[in-house]
């Protein structure tokens, strides 16, 4: 027959196991997560940087066929098209119908950059 003492030997050493698997899998659902985030961030940066040198570039073309340069009115067109992605235009260059735009997203450790150039096949 077993004895009560030995049988209590072990008592409680599968509620340690289990909190250190609980611990395991809360860290990796962190990393998922986090992740997860990152991804968000960088996508909304890509998207938000390119549509905003598109818009751009077509609002720059229209000022360069009307013979006007006006810089921050094509800007001001590029932060729109990056704001509706959810992304920050980090800056701005306009040269002629060429649009260069740089975005970021995101806070923290999970914030993403991003930058496009739209504008005609022709100008350079």
């Amino acid at each position: 027959m077993w004895s009560r003492e030995r049988d209590r030997a072990d008592a409680g050493s599968a509620a340690v196991v289990m909190v250190a698997v609980i611990c395991v899998a809360l860290a990796a659902a962190s990393v998922a997560l986090a992740g997860s985030q990152m991804l968000i961030a960088r996508f909304h940066a890509r998207v938000g940087a390119d549509q905003a040198a598109l818009a751009g570039a077509m609002v720059a073309r229209e000022h360069a066929a009307a013979g006007m340069t006006d810089p921050g009115a094509v800007c001001a067109e590029v932060v729109t098209g990056a704001t509706s992605n959810d992304a920050t235009v980090t800056s701005c260059t306009v040269d002629g119908a060429v649009v260069t735009v740089h975005t970021a997203s995101g806070e923290g450790v999970v914030r993403a950059t991003a930058w496009a150039v739209a504008g005609p096949a022709d100008s350079g």
